[in-house]
């Protein structure tokens, strides 16, 4: 990704950087930390992800699979896509290219900034979401599906991730050069399709769609207790739901 720049304009929304004054305003909610160089920042894998904005240094974004660089972070900039919204498992992971001073700004208060401070709220939720874009159009990094075009379980599984913009890099074994290699590297069979590899390095064959939203941890795990109302589905008649609910106190 950070090799092809896109031509539409999302780069300079997905990397903003942030001025002295904005950056002040975001003081309050985190927490300065430092980090000495080739240290790791996070792994991929790692839930309930905070935001960093770099102080100094400079701070680089790879994917753990096949170590390619995704960005690099420098003062005045900020990590982060829309999983820091969600509490999703990152999908990337990040190392201290050199010495580095962060702040670290937890998820929870990113999110509160997103709702209740509107100016830097906007410039974090579309650079988020730009984000998640680029690196699903960028087939270079996210989950590793290895498996045949004519498979309705591939079909499901990447259906599953797209909707879920989880970014997919899909080797067909019917067409892929490289797909009779793969194969022998994994040590599977073609009938032991779909073979995935998630971004933290765990290997699944042939999962179904519960089992990967399991390990991919979209499944959310909900307290042991009675609600007033559960909206399924984030459409018009879900917000409607919502709103409604809400004023009626539910």
């Amino acid at each position: 990704m950070a090799s092809e720049v896109p031509a539409d304009g999302r780069w300079e929304l997905a990397f903003p950087i942030l001025t002295d004054d904005q950056i002040q305003r975001l003081e309050p909610f985190g927490t300065t930390i430092e980090i000495p160089k080739g240290r790791s920042v996070w792994e991929a894998g790692s839930p309930n992800m905070c935001m960093f904005v770099v102080l100094d240094g400079e701070m680089e974004i790879h994917d753990p699979r096949t170590g390619t660089e995704l960005a690099v972070h420098r003062k005045g900039a900020f990590s982060g896509d829309i999983d820091v919204i969600s509490g999703r498992p990152s999908i990337v992971r990040s190392i201290a290219r050199s010495d580095l001073r962060l702040l670290e700004i937890p998820g929870d208060e990113v999110r509160h900034i997103v709702g209740e401070h509107p100016l830097m709220g906007d410039i974090i939720l579309r650079a988020f979401i730009s984000r998640r874009g680029i690196l699903q159009d960028s087939n270079v990094a996210g989950v590793f599906v290895l498996g045949s075009r004519y498979s309705g379980d591939v079909l499901r599984i990447r259906e599953f991730l797209q909707r879920n913009r989880y970014p997919v890099i899909w080797q067909d074994v019917e067409t892929h050069e490289d797909a009779e290699m793969l194969l022998k590297e994994f040590q599977i069979s073609e009938d032991e399709t779909p073979y995935l590899v998630l971004p933290n390095g765990k290997t699944l064959r042939a999962p179904t769609i519960d089992e990967l939203a399991e390990e991919l941890g979209v499944s959310a795990q909900i307290e042991d207790k009675v609600y007033d109302l559960a909206i399924i589905g984030a459409g018009p008649a879900g917000l409607a739901a919502g709103v409604y609910g809400a004023s009626e106190g539910l």
